[in-house]
């Protein structure tokens, strides 16, 4: 479990400062959750380099006692080293431990496997000390796809400082940037549907009547502007 903060969190040390509040939006504060939203960023060094491509998906859901469950998979591909999937089944924000019901974690040449939810491992996820945060108003902030309109949240804490940008169009979680003096997370495009809101931990079987699995419809939304722009991948 600790390897589903540290991994796609920590890794680019891009969250020093506000780690509660990039893991409460990456995790899985979902703003309005369906199956098939995906988002796609980019995580940067210090120096502005790309390190680490990222996929956030929401791939399946599934009834949990009265709630509704959704099946969140973040997907890690670096320009050095092995791809990495986390999967995790939510009812809200992973920095409660009672929205955690199961974790799965895959490499890219190994096979899935389910991580226990011991009580070391859901007070990880919990993170510790929230740090302060400021709004700091509303900012054009420029994407691969196009400028977005976020809202700038201002954190401080004893390790340091970070900043962070959040739009409620930006779905499954509303992420847009996040920076700190370490390096930076960048949306580069969102929307559903498509091959990127599958899962990549357990992808859809072919058929072998219908023939290999089409990818279906897919919708790639950036909000700019002047209007939305809707675009193939």
């Amino acid at each position: 479990m600790r390897h589903v903060v540290v991994a796609f969190i920590a890794i680019s040390s891009a969250a020093v400062g506000a780690q509660g509040a990039l893991t409460e939006l990456l995790a899985g504060k979902l703003i309005d959750p369906e199956v098939g939203q995906w988002a796609l960023y980019d995580l940067s060094d210090a120096d502005g380099n790309v390190v680490i491509g990222l996929r956030q998906a929401i791939v399946g859901e599934e009834k949990i006692g009265r709630k509704r469950g959704y099946w969140v998979e973040l997907e890690l591909v670096p320009k050095q080293g092995l791809r990495m999937i986390y999967r995790m089944l939510l009812t809200g924000p992973a920095n409660n431990p009672k929205n955690v019901h199961e974790v799965w974690t895959k490499s890219e040449f190994d096979e899935p496997e389910q991580f226990p939810l011991d009580e070391e491992s859901l007070a990880e996820l919990a993170g510790g000390k929230k740090p302060k945060r400021k709004k700091m108003g509303k900012e054009m902030v420029d994407t691969e796809g196009g400028p977005v309109e976020a809202m700038h949240y201002r954190y401080t804490a004893d390790e340091g400082d970070a900043s962070l940008w959040h739009s409620e169009d930006a779905l499954p979680t509303g992420l847009v940037r996040f920076a700190s003096a370490n390096g930076e997370v960048l949306l580069r495009a969102y929307g559903i549907g498509g091959q990127f809101g599958m899962s990549a931990m357990f992808p859809p079987e072919s058929s072998n009547e219908d023939g290999p699995l089409a990818p279906g419809p897919v919708r790639v939304i950036v909000r700019t502007s002047t209007g939305d722009r809707t675009e193939n991948p």
